[in-house]
Parts: C-alpha cells; structure tokens; sequence
C-alpha cells in the first residue's frame, strides 16, 4: 500500500518503508522513482499546454535518481556488469537531458522503455536470488550481480 505524496503521513510512511527496505528492494524503489518522474516529465511534453516548471522539476528529479542508481553500484561485486550498468546509466540520463531541453517525447519514451527494462530485470534478479537463497537455507539472499551498496 502506498500513500499518495500529499496525504498526512506519507512522509512517515516513506521514511519507514526506506529505512526497514533492504539494498535491493531500495534499487527496486529507485527505479520505481525514476519511471514515475519520467512519465511525468513526458506527460507534460505531451501536453497542448505543457507547465515547463513541472517539466523541469519531473527530469530533474528523475536525473538525480539515475545519478544514485549509477552511484550506488558496487564496482568490486561484477566489475564487467558495474561497467555495463554505468553506461546504461549514463545513456538514460543523457536521454532525459535531450527530452528535456528538446521537448522530445520520443526520447523520454526510450528513457522510460530502458528504465522499465532494467527495472523488471532487476526484479528477477531478486528473485532468482531469493529462491537460490531459500534453497540453500540461507536466511538472506545473496545481492545479485552489480548490486547497489547500502552506504550509497
């Protein structure tokens, strides 16, 4: 259950879910962030009348949780993987520049098809770590291949 971001409480609720979320759920809700900022974003260039300040603040804030899913990488976990993640990084977030100073839909479509992407393949990674987990009898799961630190 979530809290629409202008209920009383919300921020509580926020700060609970972040602070009780393990690094890989954290990543999960990171790239939930980025894709709800980035639709709207688009949402605004579509729009016959577009609010430019929203437009902004919606890339803006979708930059900086790219910049952390980037920063958050563990190189020593998979250097190959934390190269390739970097980069992909990198690409959204020059995406959401160009959609952003151009008024590109298109651009801000791919931003958000590659975040969705990376977002579900994230989600299975999990998975298949918590299922390797439980079948090992481990407690908690292993982080998979190229995971966030907790410190980030």
């Amino acid at each position: 259950m979530s809290y629409p971001a202008n209920t009383p409480g919300a921020g509580a609720y926020m700060r609970t879910r972040i602070l009780s979320a393990s690094p890989s759920e954290l990543r999960l809700m990171l790239f939930d962030g980025a894709l709800r900022f980035t639709r709207a974003g688009r949402a605004e260039l579509a729009s016959e009348k577009p609010d430019f300040e929203k437009l902004f603040e919606s890339f803006t804030r979708s930059k900086k949780i790219v910049t952390e899913l980037s920063n958050g990488l563990d190189r020593d976990h998979d250097p190959q993987m934390y190269d390739r993640m970097v980069g992909v990084c990198e690409f959204i977030y020059k995406l959401l520049i160009e959609a952003n100073l151009e008024r590109d839909v298109a651009k801000a479509d791919q931003a958000i098809e590659l975040l969705t992407y990376e977002r579900e393949t994230w989600a299975l990674a999990v998975e298949r770590a918590s299922a390797e987990a439980a079948a090992d009898g481990s407690a908690a799961p292993a982080a998979p291949a190229g995971s966030f630190s907790r410190s980030a």
